[in-house]
């Protein structure tokens, strides 16, 4: 039986950190777009950059959160799936979550999901 543990980026831990063969984490990235350029929330990201990027702007800067694919992309890959996301009172990452579940479960009911709001 394997397990992923699953978050959006505004969750701030490396997948680095987990070196389970049984328990694996995936990191679903936020975007950030700033005069049109678009900013992945990933571990590559130049954090500085993307701030500098917001100071200098004229215009106003937006974020979107993760596809539901990109959350079914990780949840496919384990039997058992525990998901971290940002409150939905600020975002739509829990929504695309629950949306992913949703289109994973009808292809493997066997899965078994917990979607958890931090």
């Amino acid at each position: 039986m394997t397990w992923r543990i699953v978050a959006d980026s505004s969750c701030d831990l490396p997948e680095s950190l987990f070196k389970s063969e049984v328990a694996k984490f995936s990191n679903i990235p936020l975007t950030f777009m700033i005069d049109g350029k678009e900013y992945v929330d990933n571990e590559a990201l130049d954090v500085d950059g993307m701030l500098d990027a917001m100071h200098h702007s004229k215009e106003t800067s937006s974020s979107a959160c993760p596809s539901p694919e990109a959350f079914a992309s990780a949840y496919i890959e384990a039997d058992n799936v525990i998901v971290f996301t940002i409150s939905h009172n600020l975002s739509g990452c829990y929504n695309s979550a629950l949306i992913a579940k949703d289109m994973v479960q009808e292809q493997h009911p066997e899965k078994i999901f917990t979607l958890l709001i931090h």
